[in-house]
């Protein structure tokens, strides 16, 4: 059964996902609409002003989003991180600034709770954000960027509670929001276990104890609030602490994973509205606009490939799920910043227009990169992503047993989420294990071997390094071979979404979008691959202009969309 069928006669959670999915892209309407108050017009005056998309926000709680990210055992709908990706997926492919504020980082707050929080506390949280109110967290420094363990919030124990000092300047909905998690150091001394995570209800707190920075104004996500908390010795009770006292970062790292897994896949909606604008823009475009076109819809699957295998690992390798997060945040948004990038090519002079789709655009090619900042970013994503790949090159490598064929098929069944990640540290990495080019054609299987032996050089030059840990972390090379490995990772992802697919779904079993993306894998790699026969970009130009023409999603999965 195709996914459009599927999404006709819901069955599953999965399936019941996708009426969800249908339902929130009517609930929005047209964005071509002028008169819509979530259409395109509308968002971009907001986002001229700086002003918040009010009626956006609106349509957004009308529908429940809220639900979406609150657990079914505490009535919400979250049960499934990929449907909870293409939830949030489709409200980026409306908005990015109101995919960040209402989705992803009432998200990254509230997942603290559902992960280490007490009874007490998830019911809390619960009833707030069913309830219609905000949540977000308090993380971000700019003096410190993306180094959790300076956090400048500390947070004294006093009898009953803590007393917090200090001030953070970059916290999204900071002044809007209900009820904030708080990194801060509870301890003395260096090291990651000084810090604890607080629950803050700000309608607990006396009014002369905390104080509103300045708003920032930013490139890009510019509707969105940004601004800073100050905190005077504010008194905070003590069942605000999140899990055990000093297990702040251990609770971080962890909450990140499923995070960066929901943000990276979000953050395709952008380009799929990026894309769909310049197709339509172009037209039957030959020549160099025809090139790029194929080539960004190849991006567009490639990293939806990666992306699914990383949302689907949550459920089924919930061990490796650290390294997949890391990697998997790490590349997409930046493989979608040069898509953009060469996109607007293809719209020459019109990309500096500041109204309708092509000023759209634009301000798709300012918030995409927004998304990659703060403590999910790419330079913290390779950190997190680097010490596992030194110690996988030192123990057992990059070859192993294979991941299971149910992490590559959309839609398909899945065990319960686990209450959190056994181990921050990936012991092993079936992903990659699983870049084979076997029982490919063979314009994929020539270029699947030039990848697996890029693999096996790749997994020796990492473990050259691994002996120096240490010195390898400060070392540019190694940041390089990081970059390497996330780009044979999504290799391995697209040769399995292909090998994987079934007849029922004619694109995706078809080879002609994996050899193209293998081959712009191995351009980036500086891998010599053989021309590729124009044959494969005629047919993704076709698959490309038909979902446009008939209204489906450029991603994996093809839905039908209002525009």
């Amino acid at each position: 059964m195709s996914l459009q069928e599927r999404e006709q006669r819901p069955t599953s959670p999965f399936d019941q996902g996708l009426r969800r999915l249908a339902d929130l892209d009517r609930h929005l309407g047209d964005p071509d609409d002028p008169a819509n108050p979530v259409g395109w017009a509308a968002l971009l005056e907001a986002d001229e002003a700086g002003e918040v998309p009010f009626a956006g926000e609106r349509a957004l709680d009308a529908f429940g989003l809220a639900a979406e990210l609150t657990p079914v055992d505490h009535g919400g709908r979250y049960d499934r991180l990929d449907v909870l990706s293409l939830m949030l997926r489709q409200v980026f492919r409306r908005d990015a600034s109101l995919g960040v504020s209402l989705g992803l980082m009432t998200f990254m707050a509230a997942v603290h709770v559902w992960s280490f929080g007490s009874e007490k506390q998830q019911l809390r949280i619960a009833d707030l954000l069913l309830g219609g109110g905000r949540m977000t967290n308090a993380y971000h420094e700019v003096a410190h960027s993306n180094d959790l363990l300076r956090a400048e919030y500390t947070a004294r124990p006093t009898p009953g509670g803590f007393l917090i000092d200090g001030q953070k300047q970059v916290i999204f909905n900071g002044s809007r929001a209900d009820v904030l998690t708080v990194f801060c150091r509870t301890g003395a001394g260096p090291g990651q276990f000084g810090h604890s995570v607080l629950l803050v209800d700000r309608a607990s707190l006396p009014a002369d104890r905390i104080r509103e920075l300045p708003r920032h104004e930013m490139l890009g996500l510019r509707s969105c609030h940004v601004a800073g908390l100050a905190f005077d010795a504010c008194p905070v009770d003590g069942s605000a602490l999140v899990g055990e006292a000093g297990s702040g970062a251990e609770l971080a790292l962890r909450s990140f994973q499923p995070a960066r897994t929901v943000a990276a896949s979000a953050a395709i909606g952008v380009a799929d509205t990026a894309l769909r604008i310049c197709t339509r823009q172009a037209g039957r475009a030959n020549g160099a606009a025809a090139a790029v076109l194929a080539g960004a819809f190849t991006d567009l699957l490639l990293c939806d490939a990666l992306a699914l295998a990383a949302t689907r690992a949550a459920h089924l390798l919930p061990e490796e799920t650290g390294l997949y997060s890391a990697l998997v945040k790490y590349l997409v948004p930046r493989l979608l910043q040069e898509t953009l990038q060469d996109l607007s090519s293809v719209l020459g002079r019109a990309v500096y227009e500041r109204h309708g789709a092509t000023g759209f655009f634009q301000k798709c090619q300012r918030d995409l990169p927004v998304v990659g900042l703060g403590h999910a970013g790419t330079a913290a994503c390779q950190a997190t992503a680097l010490p596992q790949l030194l110690r996988l090159a030192a123990g057992p490598g990059f070859r192993g047993e294979e991941a299971p064929a149910e992490l590559f098929r959309p839609g398909g069944d899945l065990p319960p989420l686990p209450s959190r990640a056994s181990s921050l540290v990936a012991l092993r990495d079936p992903i990659g294990s699983s870049l084979t080019g076997r029982g490919a054609e063979p314009e994929l299987a020539g270029r699947a071997q030039l990848l697996v032996d890029e693999l096996d050089t790749l997994s020796g030059q990492f473990r050259e390094l691994a002996p120096a840990e240490q010195q390898a972390l400060g070392d540019p090379k190694a940041f390089a071979l990081t970059d390497r490995y996330a780009l044979l990772l999504a290799a391995s992802a697209v040769l399995n979404v292909w090998r994987n697919s079934g007849p029922a779904d004619a694109f995706l079993s078809d080879p002609a979008w994996a050899v193209t993306a293998l081959d712009r894998l191995c351009g980036r790699l500086g891998l010599p691959s053989p021309d590729l026969p124009p044959v494969y970009r005629e047919r993704l130009l076709r698959e490309l202009h038909d979902r446009c023409d008939q209204r489906r999603g450029l991603d994996l999965y093809a839905l039908p969309t209002v525009r």
